[in-house]
């Protein structure tokens, strides 16, 4: 049970990385700036929340892995309300 939890950590740090260099934000008329300005308010915002990732294996993570992907989660649900999607990078 312990094994497949540090796997799991391990497979979603990797993927985090990949997701961050392959895929970009992207709204219709939204300045690089503007983009990076929303993102760095997004992150900021889910840094300061103390609400609880939701998923089926939060057991079998730590602490520290819980607390990334909730961020991750808000952060991306922030951009989205703002009108950016995920798009893959050029």
């Amino acid at each position: 049970m312990m094994k497949s939890g540090m796997m799991l950590a391990g497979v979603l740090l990797v993927l985090a990385g990949c997701a961050s260099d392959n895929y970009v934000w992207r709204k219709e008329g939204a300045s690089e700036s503007r983009v990076d300005a929303d993102r760095a308010a997004c992150q900021q915002a889910s840094n300061m929340s103390r609400g609880s990732f939701e998923a089926s294996n939060r057991g079998q993570v730590g602490p520290g892995v819980d607390a990334a992907m909730r961020r991750s989660d808000q952060s991306m649900t922030c951009m989205r309300n703002r009108g950016y999607e995920l798009v893959p990078g050029r």
